[in-house]
């Protein structure tokens, strides 16, 4: 027998991929349901493409959380076969009544009693085969493997998986399992060149004034600080960090680490920082900006424009989304910092532009004020608040875990949640607020005893 790329992958995930792709290839249309995060952008995408070239067309959805209400609008879709990536799997059992065939492709943790596994339908997800979603596997690295198992030939799909990949934080403090398997391929068929970096390849004066990972209180967001912090360091606002400038990136590497000292920032996270930057040859540019571009595309309602950029292998076309949302994001987190409210065993803040809370959630856990305390944001969305949630390695260590305490404490507030043990996300009705926050800051500090 021929092998295949996904030979690597566990027997029991490897069939689920097969089947999926049988499912798949019954049909001629389907429609797409997604994550709006640069994950969901990024695997919607792969999928997209894979089905595209073996002429099946779709069309694409992508939704900023998965609740009830937009599982109505799920069951109600118009057609014979849906995938959906990046979300799903604590909706498994709905799904499984559902007319029409489906395919989920999900990274998030699985409760014990679901799945979905019968005539039509199919629930594919890394922890079946005990690989973490959360550091070992996201959406864009399942979508790339249903890709691969569809046809060999999409390897060069890997590219747009590693921006997935990097959106969602698993290439710290560097990639494993899954990850690692497709990366290290690409690296070796020259689709990715690496270089040692904490500044993304391209212009410097942006990347200092928009990347909040990482971000320098008193200098990330403030024109004037950029500036001269740049020009102490021989660079100006034309200046452009090119793959294979190892001289210039340890200059801005070295003083970018002085200043999170002085700024208290914990050693384990500074530690974490220097890492390997991805140059994607086909996008010409570094990983981290594709994710970035297409993060801010998806959270700004122009899931259009990401599948545009990607397409076109061009980041330009989504560059006016790019600014526009990172302007408008270190202007939520300069507020959040001036509105935070300290709780005995959490933080919250109020916010009020979807698309924002866990970004600056897990920014200020990490460069923020030095603290053992989660970070929740409330969304203001109607007669409901959307909620994100975020902690940090060492709070993990201590027995927190988000994801349990945002589903607990949202079921019993009459709402919906669940996530990652350091980011998590629910939706509760607007007059159970104070009651769920009573409870969380309860459910967190029971965790840490």
């Amino acid at each position: 027998m021929q092998k295949m790329f996904i030979d690597f992958v566990d027997e029991s995930v490897r069939n689920r991929l097969v089947k999926a792709v049988e499912i798949a290839r019954k049909h001629k249309t389907m429609h797409l349901f997604t994550h709006y995060d640069a994950d969901g952008m990024a695997s919607v995408s792969i999928i997209r493409t894979a089905l595209q070239r073996a002429g099946i067309e779709c069309t694409y959805q992508a939704f900023t959380t998965l609740g009830h209400r937009e599982m109505e609008s799920v069951r109600n879709v118009p057609a014979v076969c849906f995938i959906m990536t990046d979300m799903g799997t604590s909706f498994l059992p709905e799904m499984a009544d559902y007319q029409c065939d489906c395919v989920v492709l999900d990274h998030h943790q699985i409760p014990d009693s679901f799945d979905l596994d019968q005539e039509g339908k199919v629930f594919v997800s890394c922890w079946l085969a005990g690989v973490s979603g959360a550091h070992d596997a996201c959406a864009s690295t399942m979508a790339f493997l249903f890709a691969m198992a569809m046809d060999e030939s999409n390897f060069d799909l890997a590219t747009v998986a590693v921006a997935g990949m990097l959106g969602d934080n698993q290439h710290r403090p560097a990639f494993s399992g899954y990850n690692k398997v497709i990366v290290d391929e690409a690296v070796s068929r020259g689709l990715i060149k690496t270089m040692d970096s904490i500044v993304p390849l391209g212009n410097v004066y942006e990347s200092v004034m928009f990347t909040i990972d990482p971000y320098l209180d008193g200098i990330t967001g403030v024109p004037d600080s950029v500036r001269d912090f740049l020009f102490g360091l021989g660079f100006n606002t034309t200046s452009s960090l090119k793959f294979g400038d190892s001289e210039s990136a340890a200059r801005l590497d070295e003083a970018i680490i002085a200043k999170l000292r002085e700024n208290s920032v914990d050693e384990d996270v500074i530690s974490r920082l220097v890492r390997k930057r991805y140059y994607l040859t086909d996008f010409e540019c570094d990983a981290q900006l594709l994710s970035d571009t297409i993060d801010a595309c998806g959270r700004t309602d122009a899931a259009a424009t990401a599948m545009k950029v990607i397409d076109s292998r061009d980041l330009m076309a989504g560059r006016g989304a790019y600014i526009e949302f990172r302007r408008q994001l270190l202007a939520i987190l300069f507020d959040a910092i001036e509105h935070m409210t300290p709780l005995e065993n959490i933080r919250y803040f109020m916010y009020s532009s979807r698309g924002y809370g866990g970004l600056v959630s897990a920014t200020l856990i990490k460069y923020w004020e030095k603290s053992d305390l989660p970070i929740i944001a409330l969304l203001d969305a109607g007669d409901v608040y959307d909620i994100s949630s975020r902690c940090s390695a060492e709070m993990e260590k201590r027995g927190i875990n988000m994801g349990d305490a945002m589903k607990a404490t949202a079921i019993a507030n009459s709402g919906e949640g669940g996530g990652h043990s350091n980011a998590a996300g629910g939706r509760i009705p607007k007059d159970s607020l104070a009651k769920f926050l009573k409870d969380i800051n309860w459910t967190i500090g029971m965790q840490k005893q």
